[in-house]
């Protein structure tokens, strides 16, 4: 997951990046997909 609702994952704790998830009723994505390896 490289960001949630437009906020940035780079540099979050697993602690934070859970509250985000956690606490949000709407989530919009963005992930990175590496098919080839």
């Amino acid at each position: 997951i490289l960001s949630v609702n437009g906020q940035s994952f780079d540099y979050l704790t697993n602690a934070r990046a859970l509250e985000i998830l956690r606490n949000t009723t709407h989530l919009s994505l963005t992930v990175k997909n590496n098919l080839m390896g």
